[in-house]
């Protein structure tokens, strides 16, 4: 205990106690989809409260004088101490639980961000796929001549490159296939070009995945939903908007048009969501931890003396034959 405002063992253990649990409330509430920045104000309201509640509770127990006063003081303390550490109990259990299933969380968040990048590597190896088997068809049709293509396959030529069988060269083909190509490649929707951004997005989702805090974790499911709902919508959208029949030459020698199916790309996160729904639920160890925090954090005041109405002998505590200042 304090004497003559000494430092004491038994101070820096709820010292340690209350920033301990401080710290897995900002951690465990952030976890649990509370903003960080409300997270770390609710750290701090766990602190202050949990500090002044113990220190002036130690106070209000040894006061030598004004029993009454100090007593009412106590109370409000003690209600104080189990406001703020009870407070404190889930998040500090949802941090240490967290703390056990690190490794597997992140590598379930990097599992899931490389899904959600293989839908883009997908996306140029199927729609380079369709083009080549396009602009292969289309070079054929301009070395077997023009003139004999069905109606289909004028009004495609007519619709996509604004010409006619016979005026239809290499060229525009060059000219056709470079454009589609750029849309492949930049994930262009019209004016549009999502391929930087979606980089970007992954890059952010991987500096949370391998943060040391991991105060980003809470949101990171959310954040990995929302961005491969939208890489999937927009690749899809790109594929569909893309017409890129296969020209083929039937047995008359006719060239005629088969449509290319769109192609529709998703993917689903699901090992990060499955592994961070263990760190919510309460395990043994996780509750042992919490209390023992929580104990040490009231260490400080379990171990005062009480100060007694009419001065007795109270003797010498055995810390103090050992020479421990608790």
């Amino acid at each position: 205990m304090i004497k003559n405002g000494t430092f004491s063992l038994g101070m820096l253990i709820s010292i340690i106690g209350l920033v301990v649990m401080a710290v897995c409330t900002w951690i465990g509430l952030a976890l649990n989809h509370i903003a960080p920045a409300i997270a770390a104000v609710a750290s701090i309201v766990v602190l202050l409260v949990g500090g002044v509640s113990v220190f002036i509770g130690v106070r209000a127990k040894t006061a030598g004088s004004d029993f009454g006063k100090w007593h009412t003081y106590e109370i409000f303390c003690i209600v104080g101490m189990f406001l703020a550490l009870g407070f404190a109990i889930l998040p500090t259990i949802t941090t240490f639980n967290f703390a056990l299933k690190n490794g597997e969380l992140r590598d379930a968040a990097r599992q899931d961000i490389d899904g959600i990048d293989s839908l883009i590597v997908s996306f140029h190896e199927q729609e380079t796929a369709r083009m080549n088997t396009t602009f292969r068809g289309l070079e054929n049709f301009v070395r077997h001549g023009h003139g004999n293509c069905s109606a289909g396959m004028r009004q495609y030529l007519q619709d996509e490159f604004r010409t006619t069988p016979q005026n239809f060269s290499n060229q525009l083909i060059n000219n056709r296939r470079g454009e589609v190509r750029a849309q492949i490649d930049d994930i262009r929707l019209g004016n549009s070009m999502y391929v930087n951004a979606f980089a970007n997005r992954l890059e952010n989702l991987r500096a949370v995945a391998n943060a040391t805090l991991p105060v980003g974790f809470g949101r990171l499911g959310q954040e990995m939903d929302n961005t491969s709902a939208q890489v999937g919508e927009v690749l899809t959208d790109i594929s569909s908007r893309l017409n890129l029949p296969v020209p083929y030459a039937g047995s008359s020698q006719q060239y005629n048009l088969t449509p290319s199916e769109a192609h529709e790309y998703s993917f689903s996160p699901t090992a990060y969501s499955e592994a961070y729904g263990v760190i919510g639920k309460i395990q043994p160890w996780s509750v042992v931890f919490a209390l023992l925090c929580a104990f040490a954090a009231m260490f400080y005041y379990i171990i005062a003396y009480r100060a007694l109405r009419k001065a007795v002998d109270k003797g010498s505590k055995v810390s103090d034959r050992l020479g421990l200042p608790l």
